[in-house]
C-alpha cells in the first residue's frame, strides 16, 4: 500500500479525517485557474539528449501545444525525473511567480516559476497526482483513495480552461497568426470580427508586437515557416539583421534566439515631463487618444496609443495607481486583478483580459481602461521594476543642480513603502544646503502634499536652521490650520522652534476640536512654562474628552508646579490609560509629595496585573496601556518618595516599563504605604 493511503487510514482511525479534509481542498480546477500558462510538452529522447545535453540534474522538454496563455517558449528545463525520456506531460506555470515571461527561455542558472508537472500516458491520459477533479469541499476518504489512482483525460483539463477563461482557448495560435501570418489572420477577422478585435487588443496590452525577447524565442521553433516569419518580424522591429545560424541544430537555434533576444528597440522617451509652473498635477485621467480608441473598439488606434502610454513612465504609473484606487470591485474580482495591486502578487487565480471588459460598450469606457491598466501592471511588472531602478540610479548620479531632481521629486510617487526616485530626489535637494532655489522648491512640495519624505525634509531643513525654509513654514501657519499646518506645527515643535508656542496656544481656542487637539499634541514636543496658564484655562473649559486628555498630556510635560492641582484632579478619574500614564509622569516631574496619595490610588486600581501566578502571564492578559500606566505610576511614586529606587520620568512618547518582578515588589511597598496612611489619625 502506498504511503499516502496508509497515512489516510491512520487519520481515519485516529479521528483526524477532519484535518485531512481541511487540507485537501485544492483540486485540478484550482490549479488550472491559478496557472498563467499551461503547456503540453515532450521530454527529449536519450538520443536527442546526447546531441544537445542538458545540465546534469535537468531534463529538456519541448513545447508541443499551448493550452492556456500566450508563451513562445520552445524548450525549457525541468528537474530530472519529472517525466520519462520521450514522455509527454502537462506543465502548469502558476501565476504569482514574478518574471515568468523573461525566465521561460532558460540558462542552466535560472529557475523556473512555480510549476506543476502532470505526466501523460500514450493514450493522452494525465496523471494529476492524487488531486480531486474539483475543489468545492475537500474529499471524503473514498474520493481521496479513488483520485489517487485516477487518471484524468487531457480533454478534462481543456474543459476546465474553457469554463474558467474561455478567451484563452486557441489564443496562442491566433496571436501568432496576427503577428506572423496576417493573411491567415484575415480569415479569422472575416469569420469572427469580434474575436479578431479581441486578439489585437490582447497583443496591444501585452505588447507582443514589439517584445523582442518574446518574439526571438520563436527562432528556436522546429517549424521553419515560423522561424522565417519571426525573423522577418524581428528585423523590421529592430531595423537590424543577423547572420543565420550555421545549421538548424537545437544548439545553434538556441544561441541564435538568445542573441536576438538581447537586442532592444528604441528606448522610451523621458520618464518625467517638465514641472508645471503652478505645481499642479493632472488627475488620474488617461490620455484622450487611448480612451477614444477603446470607446470605438478601434484596435489599430489602440495599439499605437497604448504603446505611447506604456512608454510614458511616471504618467503611466500614476494612472495605474488611480485605477487601483477607483476601479469597480466587481471588475477586479471578475478579472482576477487583485495581483495588479502594488505588492500583492501572490497565490491568486491568473488575471484575465475578459472580452466583455475590453469590448462591451455597455461598460463605462473609463472602467474598461482601468481594467486594462491593471492588467498592464501585472503583464509588465518586471519592466516597470527595471524602470524604477533605472530612475533611482539616474537621480542618484546627476549633479545636485540638475533639473532631473526637480522633475523626479515632483512627479514620482513618495507614498510607497520602498524608496522611490521621488523620495531620493527630495533628499538630494535637501542636501543642497543653503541653495534657496532648492529650499523654495522643496518647501512648495511640502506645502502641496505631506508624506513621510516631505515631513522628513521639513525636519532636516529645520534642524539645519535654514531661515528661508523655516520662515516659509511659519508663514503657512499664520494663515492655515489644515492637516498640513498641523504637521508643520508638529515638526517645528519637535525641532525646538519656540516661535511655534504662541501659535499652538492660539489653536487651543479654535472652534475645531481637531485643531485644538493638534495644538495640544504639538505642545507636548516642546514643553514650556509659558504654556502653563493657557493650558490650565483650556483644560477647564474643554468639553471634548479626547481633546481634554491631550491638553492634560501637554500640561504634564511641563513639570510645572502650577499644573499640580489640574493633574491631581484628573488623576482621580482618568478615563484613558495613555492619559493616566502621562499624568503619572507629570506628577513625577513636579515631584511634590502631595501627589503620593493620588499615585498610590492609581497603583491600587492597576495592581491586579501583578497578581498572577506567572509574572508574565498577567502582563500578557492585560492591555499594554495598563502595564505602562502602572509602571509609570509606580516609578513616579518612588521618584517622589525616594522610598525605593526610581528614575526621572520618561519623556514624551518614551517608555522604560519596569520588569514584572521589580514591579511586583514595588507595588507591595506602595500597598503597605497606603495601609500606613489609612491608620493615621
Amino acid at each position: 500500500m502506498k504511503p499516502k493511503l496508509i497515512f489516510c487510514f491512520a487519520l481515519v482511525f485516529s479521528g483526524g479525517l477532519a484535518d485531512l479534509r481541511a487540507e485537501m481542498v485544492q483540486g485540478m480546477d484550482w490549479h488550472v485557474a491559478h496557472a498563467e500558462v499551461i503547456e503540453v510538452v515532450q521530454a527529449e529522447t536519450p538520443a536527442a539528449a546526447a546531441i544537445f545535453p542538458p545540465p546534469q540534474d535537468k531534463e529538456r522538454v519541448w513545447v508541443k501545444d499551448v493550452l492556456k496563455g500566450v508563451d513562445t517558449t520552445q524548450e525549457f528545463l525541468l528537474p530530472k525525473g519529472k517525466v520519462q525520456p520521450g514522455q509527454k506531460a502537462v506543465v502548469l506555470f502558476e501565476f504569482g511567480s514574478p518574471g515568468y515571461q523573461n525566465s521561460a527561455v532558460q540558462t542552466p542558472s535560472r529557475e523556473l516559476p512555480q510549476t506543476s508537472v502532470w505526466p501523460m500516458d500514450s493514450a493522452g491520459n494525465v496523471n494529476i497526482d492524487a488531486l480531486p477533479a474539483h475543489a468545492e469541499s475537500g474529499p471524503t476518504l473514498g474520493q481521496f483513495m479513488l483520485d489517487h489512482v485516477r487518471i484524468k483525460s487531457l480533454e478534462l483539463i481543456k474543459k476546465n480552461i474553457a469554463a474558467g477563461s474561455p478567451e484563452e482557448v486557441g489564443l496562442y495560435g491566433e496571436v501568432l497568426e496576427a503577428l506572423l501570418f496576417p493573411k491567415k489572420f484575415q480569415a479569422l477577422a472575416r469569420r469572427d470580427a469580434r474575436r479578431a478585435t479581441y486578439v489585437r487588443f490582447s497583443i496591444a496590452v501585452h505588447q507582443w508586437n514589439r517584445d523582442v525577447p518574446w518574439l526571438a524565442r520563436l527562432l528556436e521553433s522546429q517549424d521553419q515557416t515560423v522561424r522565417k516569419a519571426a525573423l522577418k518580424k524581428l528585423e523590421s522591429l529592430t531595423a537590424t539583421k543577423s547572420p543565420a545560424p550555421k545549421d538548424n541544430s537545437p544548439q545553434s537555434l538556441q544561441a541564435w534566439a538568445q542573441s536576438w533576444g538581447k537586442r532592444a528597440i528604441s528606448p522610451p522617451g523621458p520618464r518625467w515631463p517638465p514641472v508645471p509652473a503652478e505645481l499642479k498635477r493632472p488627475g488620474g485621467a488617461f490620455p484622450e487618444p487611448l480612451i477614444q480608441a477603446l470607446q470605438r473598439n478601434d484596435a489599430d488606434a489602440f495599439i499605437k496609443a497604448f504603446a505611447v502610454w506604456l512608454d510614458s513612465g511616471v504618467m503611466r504609473d500614476r494612472e495605474i495607481y488611480y485605477a487601483v484606487a477607483t476601479l469597480d470591485r466587481r471588475i477586479i474580482d471578475g478579472s482576477n486583478l487583485e495581483g495588479a495591486f502594488f505588492g500583492t502578487i501572490g497565490q491568486r487565480a491568473a488575471p484575465r483580459l475578459r472580452p466583455d471588459v475590453v469590448l462591451d460598450t455597455n461598460i463605462p469606457t473609463i472602467d474598461r481602461m482601468k481594467a486594462v491598466a491593471l492588467l498592464a501592471q501585472v503583464a509588465h511588472y518586471e519592466r516597470f521594476v527595471h524602470e524604477w531602478d533605472e530612475a533611482k540610479a539616474l537621480v542618484a548620479s546627476v549633479p545636485s543642480d540638475s533639473d532631473i531632481l526637480r522633475r523626479a521629486a515632483f512627479w514620482e510617487f513618495r507614498e510607497l513603502p520602498n524608496q522611490t526616485a521621488g523620495s531620493l530626489a527630495i533628499r538630494r535637494l535637501v542636501q543642497n544646503g543653503e541653495d534657496e532655489s532648492s529650499q523654495r522648491f522643496v518647501l512648495a512640495l511640502c506645502l502641496d502634499k505631506l508624506d513621510d519624505t516631505t515631513v522628513g525634509a521639513m525636519r532636516d531643513e529645520t534642524k539645519a536652521g535654514r531661515k528661508m525654509f523655516i520662515d516659509g513654514m511659519f508663514a503657512y501657519l499664520a494663515n492655515h490650520r489644515d492637516n498640513n499646518a498641523q504637521w508643520i506645527g508638529r515638526v517645528l515643535c519637535q525641532q525646538g522652534q519656540g516661535r511655534a508656542i504662541p501659535v499652538m496656544l492660539a489653536w487651543l481656542k479654535d472652534k475645531d476640536p481637531e485643531v485644538r487637539k493638534s495644538g495640544a499634541f504639538n505642545l507636548c514636543w516642546l514643553p514650556s512654562a509659558d504654556a502653563v496658564s493657557d493650558l490650565r484655562d483650556a483644560i477647564q473649559s474643554e468639553s471634548d474628552r479626547e481633546v481634554k486628555g491631550q491638553m492634560l498630556e501637554a500640561l504634564a510635560q511641563t513639570g510645572d508646579q502650577r499644573g499640580l492641582e489640574a493633574l491631581l484632579a484628573a488623576a482621580r478619574e482618568p478615563d484613558d490609560l495613555g492619559v493616566a500614564s502621562a499624568i503619572a509622569r507629570g506628577l513625577g516631574r513636579i515631584r511634590d509629595p502631595k501627589a503620593l496619595p493620588a499615585l498610590a490610588d492609581m497603583v491600587a486600581g492597576l495592581a491586579w496585573i501583578t497578581r498572577g501566578d506567572d509574572d508574565w502571564l498577567a502582563m500578557n492578559k492585560a492591555p499594554l496601556g495598563s502595564w505602562y500606566a502602572l509602571s509609570d505610576a509606580v516609578n513616579a511614586f518612588g521618584y517622589i518618595s525616594q522610598s525605593y529606587e526610581a528614575h526621572a520620568p520618561d519623556g514624551f512618547w518614551g517608555n522604560s516599563a519596569l520588569n514584572p518582578v521589580q514591579l511586583r515588589l514595588d507595588v507591595a511597598r506602595i500597598e503597605e504605604w497606603r495601609k500606613s496612611q489609612s491608620n493615621k489619625p
